[in-house]
């Protein structure tokens, strides 16, 4: 069973507060970037 659209919009929400929580140093570290680049993030 596919998981409800509610559950989805939370997962979200929780990775948005993740992502707003993290400093700026780590997102610009080369672990941060090589990580990004092996999902094809730029």
């Amino acid at each position: 069973m596919p998981p409800r659209p509610e559950a989805i919009l939370d997962g979200v929400m929780r990775i948005q507060d993740l992502v707003g929580q993290e400093s700026l140093r780590r997102r610009h570290s080369d672990r941060y970037k090589d990580l990004m680049n092996s999902y094809g993030i730029q």
